[in-house]
C-alpha cells in the first residue's frame, strides 16, 4: 500500500465498493466515499488526522470503521457520517486504540458515535 493521500470525492458514488483499507493515508477528504452504497467497512491503519464533511454520507451499509493507527483524536467535520449510515444511527462501531477511547468519547463531535476499543473488534 503506497497510497498516502486521496482526493476530494475520490470514490464518490462508487457503487461496487464494499471494503476499503489504507495503511498510510492521513486524511479522509470531503465527499471521499459519498454515496458508496455498498461500503460496509473501512480500515485506516495509518495516522489519520482529519475527516472531511460528508466523507461517508449515504454509505447506508457502513457499520465498521477501524482507526488502528491514530495517535490522537482526529479532527472531524460534524457531517462526516451524516445521513443514513449505520455509524450515525448507532448500530455501527468506530474502533480506536484502547488508550484513546476515553478521548474520543469526550470529544464533542466524536462522542455521538459508538466508540469502542480495537481490543473489542470481533475476529473476522
Amino acid at each position: 500500500d503506497k497510497i498516502t493521500s486521496i482526493g476530494t470525492s475520490c470514490f464518490y458514488e462508487t457503487s461496487n465498493l464494499e471494503e476499503v483499507s489504507f495503511s498510510k493515508v492521513t486524511a479522509i477528504p470531503q465527499n471521499c466515499f459519498y454515496n458508496c452504497t455498498k461500503l460496509k467497512k473501512i480500515t485506516l491503519s495509518g495516522p489519520v488526522t482529519s475527516f472531511g464533511a460528508t466523507a461517508f454520507r449515504y454509505c447506508r451499509l457502513l457499520d465498521t470503521v477501524i482507526l488502528s493507527g491514530v495517535t490522537a483524536v482526529p479532527t472531524i467535520a460534524s457531517t462526516t457520517f451524516q445521513s443514513a449510515t449505520l455509524i450515525t444511527n448507532g448500530t455501527g462501531v468506530i474502533y480506536v486504540p484502547d488508550n484513546l477511547v476515553a478521548s474520543f468519547q469526550a470529544d464533542s463531535t466524536w462522542r455521538q458515535y459508538n466508540i469502542q476499543s480495537i481490543n473489542n473488534l470481533p475476529a473476522s
